[in-house]
């Protein structure tokens, strides 16, 4: 059954299977490794050269982007923001030196991501930094987390552009 499922979503040849966009739901990941289908997520930046953080070999913890690769040095600030530095980070925008100094402080790279480092060294993607609601009560809520949470939910229905139900 899952030979002809991976067929159905064209990924039965498929070796390696990477996710390096927008988070993905643990639910969507889980239900892919469950057919057999190892999808790995990882993490980086063009301001930083591309890939910073993958899931190497089997070491694969959904909800995380894995754990960086050798040349990054990485922290997470005091307001839970991921800041990389390693040789590649670009040197600015053109002709933007607001933005470059915005994004770049004492040889830090502001990813503009809010992140969580497990016990296992692996780094988790919060959400954007400029998309977090805060409560009048004073809590950060990450939008991402309810859509996610709303992207599995058996209560909504999904429709394609032609009015058909997925």
């Amino acid at each position: 059954m899952f030979r002809s499922l991976q067929n159905y979503v064209g990924l039965r040849r498929a070796h390696f299977c990477f996710s390096a966009a927008a988070k993905v739901s643990p639910e969507v990941l889980r239900f892919f490794h469950d057919i057999g289908i190892r999808v790995k997520e990882g993490y980086g930046m063009a301001e930083c050269t591309g890939l910073s953080f993958i899931h190497m070999g089997d070491d694969i913890k959904l909800g995380t982007v894995g754990k960086a690769i050798d040349i990054i040095e990485f922290k997470i600030s005091s307001e839970g923001e991921l800041l990389k530095r390693r040789e590649s980070i670009f040197v600015g925008y053109y002709k933007n030196e607001k933005a470059t100094q915005s994004m770049i402080v004492d040889g830090w790279l502001y990813t503009g991501d809010i992140a969580a480092l497990d016990e296992d060294g692996h780094i988790g993607i919060v959400d954007r930094k400029k998309d977090i609601i805060i409560t009048s009560g004073g809590k950060n809520i990450a939008p991402s987390e309810i859509e996610n949470s709303l992207t599995t939910s058996l209560f909504i229905k999904y429709e394609d552009q032609k009015g058909e139900c997925l």
